[in-house]
């Protein structure tokens, strides 16, 4: 019964991947493949020179060269899933107004539901291995299976992640296996929350916690935070330097820019 659950709930994530979408997986999408087509490695400074209405950006550096990277393995697969996040761009770019719905309606590709299934084919390998190390922190089998169960039906999960195309468990799977290698070495583990952190601010929160309850010194706790914010300052840096009111954007909490841009 229980490989027959796991089966179940894989079958359940492979359905719901093709069939329904978020505005936001198109946006995730859509700006990355500008490396591909037009060798636009500044994402947050296009948007601000093209895009009038929308000339911030929330999502980090590092979730537009990550989908960038997954794209380029896309392509081998299917052609026609450029060509559909060109049109998608180009209604974007022209302050086409509505629901994902409405983006998918007013585009022509035949292969839809096949891209779909791709853009959100990171978040299955992520989801998957995120299920993998919660399984390494429990040594009891019937609890692991319990846990295993909660996680592969966890509504929540379904919903964000495979209905509406959330990039969530990206950032989860980065905090999970941060907390499994903070029982061995926590420089790795600080790191490894840094790198969660660099595509969700959030995580921020994890990286300054942990830094302070891992260092037995002032010394230590600042040398682990130093660590945890490394790879988010890495990616933020080149910003900052550039253009320092889109690296303020990226910093701000999403629901915030909703209402008032920082400075405005």
């Amino acid at each position: 019964m229980f490989k027959l659950l796991i089966i179940l709930a894989i079958l359940l994530r492979l359905i719901l991947m093709p069939i329904s979408a978020h505005s936001d997986l198109f946006f995730i999408n859509m700006f990355p493949n500008l490396f591909i087509t037009q060798r636009v490695l500044d994402i947050p400074a296009h948007i601000q020179d093209n895009f009038q209405s929308r000339n911030y950006t929330y999502y980090s550096p590092l979730t537009y060269f990550s989908f960038a990277f997954f794209q380029t393995i896309y392509t081998t697969l299917a052609s026609s899933f450029s060509d559909w996040m060109t049109q998608l761009y180009n209604l974007e770019l022209y302050e086409f107004q509505g629901q994902a719905g409405d983006f998918i309606k007013s585009t022509t590709n035949p292969h839809k539901a096949r891209d779909l299934f791709l853009a959100k084919t990171p978040y299955l390998i992520f989801d998957i291995a995120s299920l993998f190390i919660l399984s390494k922190f429990i040594k009891e089998k019937i609890l692991k299976k319990s846990v295993i169960l909660l996680w592969l039906f966890n509504p929540v999960n379904l919903y964000a992640t495979y209905l509406m195309g959330q990039f969530d468990i990206i950032p989860t799977f980065f905090i999970l296996i941060g907390f499994y290698y903070l029982r061995t070495n926590s420089a790795i583990g600080l790191l490894l929350l840094g790198i969660a952190a660099s595509f969700k601010n959030y995580a921020l929160l994890f990286v300054i916690s942990t830094a302070i309850i891992y260092g037995d010194t002032w010394l230590k706790r600042l040398k682990l935070l130093s660590i945890g914010l490394l790879p988010y300052l890495i990616f933020l840096i080149p910003i900052l330097v550039n253009n320092l009111e889109q690296a303020l954007y990226l910093i701000t909490p999403k629901a915030y820019l909703h209402y008032r841009k920082p400075l405005e």
